[in-house]
């Protein structure tokens, strides 16, 4: 189910909650969003324990940075997951500011 999710990245942004979702039929995987004047805050990721394992946290995070900068938001990463997933990938490196991971 996972897996098949990877190419599409079925992430929103519910103000309400003010939220970055995974929609997924069972469980739950967000990332909460703080507002800082126009900024965000980033500083937590959770997904449910059924979902570990799954890729849903990886799916979460680089659809979540997806919406971020379609959004034309600029976002602090302070959550440590969020800021490892970044650090892998140049671009979402550059984009939130993080060190880049060394190989």
């Amino acid at each position: 189910m996972i897996a098949s999710m990877e190419n599409t990245a079925p992430v929103h942004f519910d103000l309400a909650a003010s939220r970055i979702i995974l929609s997924v039929p069972h469980g739950h995987a967000f990332i909460d969003v703080v507002a800082d004047g126009g900024d965000w805050i980033l500083p937590h990721a959770e997904v449910s324990a059924d979902l570990r394992g799954s890729g849903a946290a990886k799916i979460l995070a680089l659809g979540g940075f997806a919406l971020v900068e379609q959004m034309g938001r600029r976002a602090q990463l302070t959550c440590p997951f969020l800021v490892k997933m970044a650090s892998r990938e140049p671009h979402w490196a550059a984009y939130f500011g993080v060190a880049p991971a060394k190989d």
